[in-house]
């Protein structure tokens, strides 16, 4: 074979070598970026001006009192005396009832202050008023000022207080952090120099987020605003508005945390657990170690589409989280959800 026929199979040969080869695999897509994380833009919140509340109080034994005596459901009639010194209070164990009891001040008068002492169970919210008729939420009759503030049964300094000016009845919500004993204290702040009678209430705040599609705990936004979330292995609903609606973009929980304690948080999008949201409905959420002005992410769960968004964290301090729940993507003006905090498997 002549030199120029073996150069023109060469030459051919090459030229038919790319169709012989596989094509080149074509490059793979490049995974969707993170989600950006939203702004925390939180507006602090200036109480407004109360009276000092009354000194710290010392560790005590409390009298072993019982709660049916006749007097604590007449109303104008003293109950559970002796009740009026720090060195003592009266047992409170019956909740979700009303209780009726006197507080008189005026010279030589010790009787102005009255303590109970009541139990109550951590992650359930309370809600604990002072009135001043037969019926929870009637004011006193001026120039009668009382005020109601809450304590560990320890003693030290008040946990909570609601101390405003003027007759009107006073109202604590407060979610323990704990199980066990707390002290009530009342106390005449105005000197009326006459027996005021007053109406107590302790009451446990049921779950009022329990229908679909229905929105719940509002105003809850933005994360100064967060409201209370104390039940836990339960569904919470509520309802978000799209992003063409920015402020009611997301939902702001408080959750009080226990240190070590391993928590779940799903986000649903129907009635049921882990029921998607519907497309191109896209919902995320976070968690912050805090639930003032600048507190700090701590775990997220954004992924893009309409998946259950899923937080598990274990606490590492006991304190209240602030949760939030951000529509991120939506079709319709109204974005139901189902969120569930569990601290049970």
């Amino acid at each position: 074979m002549g030199v120029i026929k073996r150069f023109i199979i060469i030459v051919a040969l090459i030229a038919a070598l790319p169709g012989l080869l596989p094509a080149p695999r074509a490059a793979r897509a490049e995974p969707p970026a993170p989600k950006p994380l939203p702004e925390l833009d939180g507006v602090a919140v200036n109480p407004p001006s109360q009276p000092a509340a009354p000194g710290a109080l010392t560790p005590r034994a409390y009298l072993p009192l019982v709660y049916n005596n006749p007097a604590c459901q007449r109303y104008g009639l003293d109950c559970l005396e002796p009740n009026d010194s720090v060195a003592g209070g009266a047992a409170l164990p019956a909740l979700n009832r009303g209780l009726f009891g006197t507080v008189i001040t005026g010279s030589g008068n010790t009787d102005n202050v009255d303590v109970f002492r009541v139990t109550l169970v951590a992650g359930v919210e309370y809600s604990i008023t002072l009135s001043g008729g037969l019926t929870m939420g009637s004011p006193f009759t001026p120039p009668a000022d009382l005020d109601l503030y809450l304590f560990a049964g320890s003693g030290g300094s008040a946990l909570l207080s609601a101390a405003t000016f003027g007759a009107a009845s006073e109202r604590l919500l407060f979610t323990p952090p704990a199980t066990g004993e707390y002290a009530l204290y009342i106390h005449l702040f105005a000197p009326v120099g006459l027996g005021v009678p007053y109406r107590l209430d302790v009451v446990e705040v049921a779950n009022p987020c329990t229908e679909y599609g229905v929105d719940c705990r509002e105003p809850n936004s933005p994360l100064a605003s967060a409201a209370p979330l104390p039940w836990f292995n339960q569904p919470v609903y509520g309802v978000t508005i799209s992003t063409t609606q920015v402020q009611d973009r997301d939902d702001f929980f408080a959750v009080l945390l226990q240190a070590g304690t391993r928590y779940t948080m799903t986000l649903s999008g129907g009635l049921s657990a882990g029921t998607p949201f519907t497309t191109p409905t896209d919902m995320d959420l976070y968690l912050y170690d805090g639930v003032t002005t600048g507190a700090a992410l701590v775990a997220q769960s954004d992924t893009y589409g309409q998946a259950v968004e899923q937080i598990v964290f274990v606490a590492p301090t006991s304190t209240a989280h602030g949760l939030r729940v951000r529509v991120y993507a939506a079709s319709a003006p109204l974005q139901p959800y189902r969120l569930e905090v569990r601290s049970q498997p």
